[in-house]
């Protein structure tokens, strides 16, 4: 929702005037424009989380035309699925062949090229599952190895590990659909955990959490160092829990509820 990101964007800009934080002004503008993942030297410490929103909108921007232009060559709902398949492939071929260890992953990892496999997987479960392909009989055994999958990736891998980059990416991308398609279309008994009270309001304010968390956090860390870690996390967390509460209640959820006047009146 970009008036929320304008409010951090300019929460931030006044913060860094007020301590003397570094930033530049084409920092500020990419991550206005979604394009923080390709500004090269000019990211904004307070805003490095922000690279997965740009893939985010970046994927929003291409998908529809690409998707427009398949539907007009291949009508069929397999060729679509197989050229989904197909971009995946290719894909995880060009990490392969880019791969140059550690030091690559800065750009593997935050450019849309290269670590949009679970939005495409998200788009190929979605695409299938509209044109009726439903497999309800294996979707809750499959779920289950999802999540043991996810769990061990959790455990024994790092976000810098070779792993992900030569394929790791797309099969987290399949876990996480398999479980997403589970809940939707099953009686799974996992699925229950997404109806926990906690866990549908954290959901319902995800968006603020995940814009104000990473800033936060890093001003506790600036000025609370000689606290003990309990503290200084229970500070975080705090502060997080009350700009994220004021981001939903004055900003984020009055221009949703424009947003719904607004589509009644057209």
């Amino acid at each position: 929702m970009l008036p929320a990101l304008y409010v951090l964007i300019a929460a931030y800009v006044v913060y860094a005037a007020l301590t003397n934080e570094h930033i530049t002004l084409i920092g500020v503008i990419a991550t206005a424009t979604y394009w923080q993942n390709f500004a090269h030297g000019n990211q904004i410490s307070g805003f490095t989380h922000l690279w997965s929103l740009a893939v985010e909108e970046q994927f929003y921007l291409v998908w529809p035309i690409f998707l427009m232009a398949l539907m007009r060559v291949r009508r069929r709902p397999g060729r679509v699925a197989g050229a989904l398949v197909a971009l995946l492939v290719a894909m995880n071929v060009y990490r392969m062949v880019e791969w140059r260890g550690p030091i690559s992953v800065f750009s593997f990892y935050v450019r849309p090229y290269t670590h949009g496999d679970a939005l495409i997987v998200g788009a190929l479960a979605a695409y299938v599952w509209v044109n009726g392909f439903r497999p309800s009989r294996v979707l809750v055994p499959a779920a289950w190895i999802s999540v043991a999958f996810l769990g061990l990736c959790v455990a024994r891998y790092s976000a810098a590990d070779r792993f992900y980059y030569l394929g790791g990416f797309t099969l987290v991308g399949i876990a996480t659909s398999v479980i997403i398609l589970a809940s939707l279309q099953t009686s799974w008994i996992g699925a229950r955990l997404f109806e926990f009270r906690p866990l549908c309001v954290l959901g319902r304010v995800s968006y603020g959490v995940y814009l104000w968390h990473y800033p936060i956090f890093l001003a506790v860390q600036r000025y609370t160092h000689d606290w003990s870690v309990p503290a200084r996390l229970a500070l975080a967390f705090t502060l997080t829990a009350i700009v994220t509460a004021a981001s939903w209640n004055f900003v984020e959820r009055p221009f949703l509820r424009w947003k719904d006047r607004f589509s009644v009146a057209r």
